[in-house]
C-alpha cells in the first residue's frame, strides 16, 4: 500500500510539473537545444533565446529545435543581430502539426524575428495572432522575419505563414543568398482595405546575389506575393510555385537581370486593377501591371539605352499558366467602360493570357535584336481545376469595390480573413483544402513533362506531409555549399539497380543543367533536371519503376560540357 501511495504521489507531482510549468522541458543534444512546450501561455520563445547565453557572451546553443504540435509564443521581437539563427521543427509523424510560433498580446515590436547574420528556419508555423503594441501602420502590423545584415545566407523550408499582414519576410539587403522552398503563405490580407498590407517576400532596392523560390504557394492576400522594386539579381529563380487569389501587383518589379520564371501557376493573381491614382509610381510608363513585367534597366551617361548591357540580360519565362475567372474579368470590363466614374480604371490585358504581361514587356520579349536572351515559351491560360478550393473570386471583387469606394459608395469593407460562408478563417495545420491540379493538360505541362505549380500538393497529404515526404518533392538535392573545382558527372549507384538509383554531379559555376535518360535506341525516356543551378554538388534520384529491364544512358549538358554514363536496370 505504501508503495502505491508513493507512486501516486510521484504521479501527482509530475502532473504538477508538466501541466503548471509552461516551459516544461529542455533537452540538450550537443549544440542543439530541444524546447518542448504545449501551451499557448508558455514561456516566450524570444526570452528563451535571449537567455541562452554563456558568461562570456557567446551562444550556448547553435540550433533551437521545436517539438511538433508545440506552441512557442513571442512577447516581443526575437532578435539575433550578432549571431546565426537556426530554428527547426522536430521530426513530424503522420498527423502531427508543425510547431507554432505566434505573437501574444501585447506584443512589442514590428517583426516576429530579426536576424543580422545567417538565418535557417525549417518546419515551423508562423502566425500573427495579434496586432503589435508598437510599430502599427494603420490597423495592421509588420510581421514575420526581418534581415538586417548584408551578405547573409537565408534558408526557409517547409514552413507555413499565416496572417502576416505586413511582410512575411523583409529581405531587402545587398548580397543576400535566399532560398525558399516548400512554404505555404496564407491569408495575409488584414481586415481593413489597406492596399499596401499583406506583402509576401520583400527584396526591394537591393543588389541581390542569389534568390531561389521553388515549390511554394501564396494563397489569399496581397498586394505582393513577391516585391522586387528596383532590385537587381545575380541569379533569380522562381520555379513550380502557386499564386492564388491576390489583390494587386503580384510581382512588383521590372528590374530583372538573370532571372527564370518556370512551371508556375497563377490563379486570380491580379484582381483589383489600377485607377488614375494607383497607377502613379508603379509602372515606369504608368502602364497597367501584368503578372510579370520588365523594363529597360541600363543607360549610358547621355541617357541612351546601353545596348551591350541590355543584350546581356537573361529572362527565361517558360511553361507558366495564368488564369482569371470570368466574373473578375466582367468586373474589369464594367470599370473600363466608364472612365469618368471609375477614374480611368485600367486592368491587365485579358486578351494576352488573362493579363500575363503588359504591352511594353511583350514588345521586349519580341525584340530579339535588342534583347536576344529574353525567352517566353508555352504560356497558357487554363483553369487548373483544383482538387478542393475555397472560391475567393467574389471576395476579391468585393475588396476592390470597397477600396474604390468613390465608385461603389455602398460597398462594405471586406473581411478578407473569412471563409466563403462568412465564418472566421482558422489557420489549421493540417490543411482543409487541396490545391493539387486536376486539369489534364496542366498535369503534363511542366518543362520535364509533369505538373506545373507547387509540387508539394502532389504528395498524397500535400502540406500535411512529413519532412521526409516533402524532401522527396523536388527530386534534386544540393548536397553541400562547397564550390567544386570542376564540372563532373559520377557513375550512378546502385548499379545495377531496381527500381531507383542515385546520380551525383558537380557544377562549378552557375549553369543551366539538363540531365536526360535515354534507352538503347537513343529515345529519351526521362528528363531528370532542366533548370538553372548555382555552383555546388547535387544528387538526383531516378525512379525507373515504369521502365523495362535493360541498359540505359544518362547524359548531362551544362553550357559547353557534356558527359554520358551507362546504367543497368535489372528487375
Amino acid at each position: 500500500m505504501t508503495k502505491k501511495v508513493l507512486l501516486l504521489a510521484i504521479f501527482i507531482l509530475l502532473c504538477g510539473v508538466f501541466f503548471t510549468n509552461p516551459a516544461f522541458a529542455f533537452v540538450e543534444k550537443g549544440d542543439t537545444l530541444v524546447i518542448e512546450q504545449a501551451d499557448q501561455d508558455a514561456t516566450p520563445f524570444n526570452e528563451i533565446i535571449a537567455g541562452d547565453t554563456l558568461a562570456d557572451g557567446t551562444r550556448k546553443h547553435l540550433v533551437y529545435e521545436l517539438e511538433p504540435d508545440g506552441w512557442y509564443p513571442l512577447s516581443g521581437t526575437l532578435t539575433a543581430a550578432t549571431y546565426d539563427l537556426n530554428v527547426v521543427g522536430g521530426k513530424r509523424s503522420a498527423g502531427q502539426s508543425r510547431p507554432v510560433i505566434l505573437v501574444t498580446s501585447p506584443f512589442g515590436g514590428w517583426f516576429m524575428m530579426s536576424g543580422g547574420m545567417d538565418i535557417t528556419i525549417k518546419s515551423v508555423h508562423w502566425m500573427q495572432a495579434e496586432e503589435t503594441a508598437g510599430g502599427n501602420i494603420g490597423s495592421w502590423a509588420r510581421a514575420g522575419v526581418e534581415l538586417t545584415g548584408v551578405d547573409s545566407k537565408v534558408v526557409i523550408h517547409d514552413c507555413i505563414w499565416d496572417f502576416n499582414t505586413g511582410f512575411a519576410m523583409l529581405m531587402n539587403k545587398d548580397g543576400i543568398k535566399l532560398t525558399v522552398t516548400n512554404c505555404l503563405f496564407r491569408f495575409s490580407k488584414p481586415l481593413d482595405n489597406s492596399v499596401w498590407a499583406g506583402q509576401g517576400i520583400d527584396i526591394s532596392a537591393a543588389l541581390l546575389d542569389t534568390v531561389i523560390i521553388r515549390n511554394c504557394t501564396w494563397y489569399g492576400g496581397g498586394p505582393f506575393m513577391l516585391k522586387t522594386w528596383e532590385s537587381t539579381d545575380v541569379l533569380f529563380v522562381m520555379d513550380h510555385c502557386n499564386f492564388v487569389d491576390f489583390v494587386q501587383w503580384p510581382i512588383h518589379s521590372v528590374h530583372w537581370v538573370n532571372s527564370e520564371f518556370t512551371n508556375n501557376l497563377f490563379y486570380n493573381a491580379y484582381t483589383m486593377g489600377e485607377d488614375s491614382a494607383q497607377v502613379k509610381g508603379q509602372d515606369p510608363e504608368e502602364l497597367p501591371f501584368g503578372v510579370l513585367d520588365a523594363d529597360t534597366l541600363y543607360f549610358d551617361a547621355e541617357g541612351n539605352i546601353d545596348d551591350t548591357k541590355e543584350a546581356a540580360r537573361r529572362i527565361i519565362v517558360k511553361n507558366n499558366n495564368n488564369f482569371v475567372k470570368q466574373n473578375i474579368k466582367d468586373y474589369w470590363a464594367v470599370c473600363e467602360a466608364d472612365p469618368a466614374t471609375y477614374h480611368e480604371f485600367r486592368a491587365p490585358d485579358p486578351t494576352f493570357y488573362d493579363g500575363f504581361m503588359n504591352s511594353r514587356t511583350r514588345a521586349m520579349f519580341e525584340d530579339d535584336a535588342t534583347w536576344p536572351n529574353l525567352e517566353m515559351e508555352n504560356t497558357t491560360s487554363l483553369d487548373p481545376e483544383f482538387e478542393d478550393y475555397f472560391d475567393y473570386s467574389d471576395t476579391l471583387i468585393a475588396y476592390s469595390k470597397a477600396f474604390y469606394s468613390y465608385a461603389w459608395p455602398n460597398a462594405e469593407p471586406t473581411m478578407f480573413m473569412m471563409d466563403p460562408d462568412g465564418d472566421p478563417l482558422i489557420p489549421t495545420d493540417p490543411m482543409v483544402y487541396d490545391l493539387k491540379i486536376g486539369n489534364a493538360t496542366l498535369r503534363t505541362a511542366s518543362i520535364t513533362g509533369g505538373p506545373i505549380g507547387d509540387l508539394t500538393w502532389e504528395l498524397p497529404n500535400g502540406y500535411n506531409s512529413t519532412q521526409a515526404e516533402i524532401k522527396s518533392v523536388t527530386g534534386i538535392k544540393r548536397n553541400d555549399s562547397n564550390i567544386p573545382e570542376a564540372f563532373s558527372l559520377e557513375q550512378n549507384y546502385p548499379n545495377p539497380f531496381n527500381p531507383t538509383t542515385n546520380i551525383n554531379f558537380a557544377v562549378n559555376k552557375p549553369s543551366h543543367i539538363k540531365l536526360t535518360v535515354y534507352n538503347q535506341l537513343g529515345q529519351k525516356v526521362a528528363t531528370l533536371v532542366n533548370e538553372q543551378l548555382i555552383a555546388g554538388n547535387y544528387k538526383v534520384t531516378w525512379d525507373a519503376s515504369k521502365m523495362s529491364s535493360g541498359i540505359y544512358f544518362y547524359r548531362i549538358n551544362a553550357d559547353n560540357h557534356t558527359q554520358t554514363h551507362k546504367m543497368i536496370l535489372l528487375k
